[in-house]
């Protein structure tokens, strides 16, 4: 599969969009007898142990990418008098996913780059990708602590903070909401970067979809906003072509993601 598309330039800050894709079947702590009984060590490997039941030993998708740049205030045409929202710029970026168990990830980029965007390395450090390691990367980068469950989208959810080690490379503030019943990772918001003069925020929001019995997931949007520049960038992601325990060759996870 071959996509042409012209190069397209977003500025937009170099985030890490390593989307944390926690794959569900059923209930797992419905016996907690408190809200706080089920501690985040126990929800991390729980969120393993469903993926490695689903069986998935390769699984290879089609991901599409749309990045849109918004300014947030206004500007002025020639004359000065006659202020006007600028536009949002629209970009688009086409990539093919594959996974080998236990833990090897890969991206092939089949349409052109975004110019001064990079979309994330599932094996960059402080990544989290799903896989039978899950766990163990997830407790090495963060201590866990569980807040008291809230709604969303109309879904009891557990309530997980992230916050990164010292010295954890990479990692950044998280916080998670996890489908109590289903045990999918709905939203999370993090802190991706922080200094004296500005901060950079992120909320994503994950959809999922069964695709042969399984929980998946199928569309992704978050929104990334930086302190100090009046725009926000958002994201929205489409997966698709699942291919699950299909051949995948070893040498595709030799090649470098992006160039």
């Amino acid at each position: 599969m071959k996509t042409t598309r012209t190069t397209r330039k977003a500025s937009a800050p170099a985030t890490a969009s390593a989307v944390a894709a926690a794959l569900a079947l059923a209930a797992l702590f419905t016996a907690a007898p408190a809200a706080h009984a089920v501690t985040g060590e126990q929800l991390v490997d729980g969120l393993q142990e469903i993926f490695i039941g689903q069986n998935i030993k390769t699984l290879s998708r089609s991901e599409k990418m749309i990045v849109t740049t918004r300014q947030d205030g206004v500007e002025y045409d020639e004359d000065g008098d006659k202020p006007f929202a600028r536009k949002p710029h629209v970009a688009e970026l086409i990539t093919k996913y594959y996974y080998k168990a236990p833990d090897k990830h890969a991206y092939e980029l089949l349409s052109e780059p975004i110019e001064g965007f990079h979309p994330g390395d599932p094996n960059q450090p402080g990544s989290i990708a799903m896989d039978e390691n899950f766990s163990e990367k997830v407790k090495s980068l963060f201590d866990l602590y569980v807040s008291k469950d809230q709604t969303y989208r109309g879904r009891k959810c557990h309530v997980l903070t992230l916050n990164p080690k010292p010295g954890a490379k990479g990692a950044f503030p998280m916080t998670w909401f996890i489908d109590k019943k289903k045990m999918l990772i709905l939203k999370y918001v993090s802190l991706v970067r922080e200094t004296r003069k500005y901060s950079v925020s992120t909320t994503a929001e994950l959809y999922y979809k069964k695709v042969k019995g399984r929980w998946l997931i199928h569309a992704a949007r978050w929104v990334t906003r930086p302190s100090n520049i009046p725009y926000s960038f958002e994201y929205r992601k489409y997966f698709s072509d699942y291919r699950i325990n299909e051949p995948i060759e070893d040498s595709v996870f030799r090649k470098p993601v992006f160039k």
